[in-house]
């Protein structure tokens, strides 16, 4: 993949195979089991492949919208920073 790392530098192509393989069947057998243990020690229900639903509350989206805001403002003042 020499375009990829060109394009993005070694260390980015580094750690996007990293992150990769994660998503990869082999991580996913890795990953879900060990976030399953993680959720129920600090959750009352924690399960595998739930069904997240098709809907938010009004409640959450507020949230959401709360915090893409302050997202932007960091990213708006790294920008700043970085110039």
């Amino acid at each position: 993949m020499p375009f990829h790392t060109r394009l993005l530098g070694k260390d980015r192509m580094a750690l996007f195979s990293f992150i990769h393989s994660l998503n990869t069947n082999f991580g996913t057998a890795i990953f879900e089991p060990v976030a399953l243990e993680l959720a129920k020690s600090h959750f009352a229900v924690a399960q595998k492949q739930a069904d997240a639903g098709t809907q938010i509350s009004a409640a959450l989206k507020e949230k959401f919208k709360i915090l893409l805001t302050k997202f932007r403002r960091q990213t708006v003042n790294l920008i700043k920073l970085k110039r």
